[in-house]
């Protein structure tokens, strides 16, 4: 049960950190676009 309550943990986070860098790199490309 611990084990797969850390996958489950692992994937939210990797699925976070996967959001977080596509949101970053369209913020950069729409910065580096319109300003």
């Amino acid at each position: 049960v611990l084990l797969e309550n850390q996958d489950r943990y692992n994937n939210l986070v990797l699925g976070f950190l996967a959001t977080f860098a596509v949101s970053d790199n369209v913020l950069r490309v729409y910065s580096d676009r319109f300003w």
